[in-house]
C-alpha cells in the first residue's frame, strides 16, 4: 500500500483539521499538530472532487487509494453523468486518498496533494 509521506514521528497521534475548502471546493488545506510537540504539517490537495470528511479527527496516515477503488468510488457518486470510459480515465487522472483511522474514512478524490 502506498501513503502519503510526512516526515514526522508517531503521524497516528496528530490532531487534523481541515482549514479551508475553497469555494468551487477546489483546494483543500489540512492541518494536523501533535498534542505534545511543536511539530505541525500543512497538506494541500488541489482539484479536489469529493471530500467526505469530519471537520476534526485524530490520525494523519492517508492511504493513496487503488485505481479500482478510485473507479468505485466515481461509479458511485456519479460524477457529472459520467459514462463508462469517461468513469475510467477519471479514475486514471484523480486520487483517491483515504484516511481510514476515522469512522467513517476520510475520502478525498483530488487530483493531487503537496506537504506544505
Amino acid at each position: 500500500m502506498n501513503y502519503i509521506t510526512i516526515p514526522l514521528e508517531n503521524i497516528d497521534e496528530y490532531e487534523c483539521y481541515i482549514e479551508r475548502f475553497t469555494i468551487g471546493h477546489s483546494e483543500l488545506i489540512i492541518q494536523g499538530h501533535h498534542p505534545k510537540f511543536v511539530n505541525t504539517f500543512t497538506l494541500l490537495f488541489t482539484g479536489v472532487k469529493f471530500l467526505s470528511a469530519h471537520t476534526h479527527w485524530i490520525g494523519a496516515r492517508f492511504r493513496i487509494g487503488s485505481e479500482n477503488e478510485c473507479l468505485k468510488l466515481l461509479e458511485e457518486i456519479r460524477l457529472n453523468n459520467f459514462n463508462e470510459e469517461m468513469l475510467k480515465l477519471a479514475a486514471q487522472k484523480w486520487v483517491l486518498y483515504l484516511n481510514e483511522a476515522t469512522m467513517p474514512p476520510t475520502v478525498i478524490l483530488a487530483l493531487g496533494v503537496q506537504i506544505l
